[in-house]
């Protein structure tokens, strides 16, 4: 009856540990991932867009970049296509998609992708974050694209296989919280913090990662 006990406690306990590891604490919209917020800043809305302009530029999203797929072969592309970046000063509004290498386990074929957007008003901005995904590059030479999602990030989808995790779903494998979950976040929290520091004047430029 004891050994019984034990075991019902640990399989209660295993199952526990898996929920946990399985549903990692993320904000949430309408079932999405979504990250928002309204900061007060003393300035106005035209420095304030200013800065927002010069943080997201700063981060160099669009620039070339050479990613080893999983097959070993190097894919040389643009990941965020020129023209994603939409500036419009007279609603007060920047908006595009992010993008950041990230390591899952020991294997750095795979990218972070979001969807920003920053609005600015006098003396406040708000930000916010979507459209998580995690993008694995598997293929650098495929005859075709075979891609898990429409979402367009850019050129680089020609002549490659190109997969697209919905984090939300990505979350829930029972080695993304040990593997993934603390540096995806990190990327957000950064994000966030250095956007902050941006609009309240001090910009620093992010270093390249590729």
């Amino acid at each position: 009856m004891k050994s019984l006990i034990f075991i019902l406690l640990l399989v209660s306990f295993h199952s526990m540990m898996n929920a946990q590891t399985l549903d990692p604490p993320f904000p949430m919209e309408n079932g999405k991932i979504f990250y928002a917020e309204v900061i007060q800043v003393d300035d106005s809305a035209s420095f304030l867009f200013k800065r927002a302009v010069s943080f997201i530029e700063a981060q160099k999203y669009t620039r070339s970049v050479s990613i080893r797929a999983k097959n070993g072969g190097i894919i040389n592309q643009t990941i965020i296509a020129k023209d994603n970046l939409d500036k419009d000063k007279s609603k007060g509004k920047i908006s595009g998609n992010a993008f950041y290498p990230i390591e899952y386990g020991s294997r750095d074929f795979f990218t972070f992708n979001f969807e920003y957007k920053i609005l600015v008003k006098d003396q406040k901005y708000k930000y916010e974050l979507s459209n998580f995904y995690i993008v694995e590059y598997v293929s650098a030479a495929a005859s075709s694209v075979r891609a898990t999602s429409v979402v367009s990030y850019g050129e680089v989808y020609s002549g490659a296989d190109i997969r697209f995790y919905e984090l939300e779903i990505f979350s829930k494998k029972s080695t993304y919280i040990t593997k993934t979950h603390t540096l995806a976040m990190g990327i957000v929290n950064s994000f966030i913090e250095n956007l902050e520091l941006c609009m309240r004047g001090i910009c620093e430029e992010e270093e390249e990662n590729w």
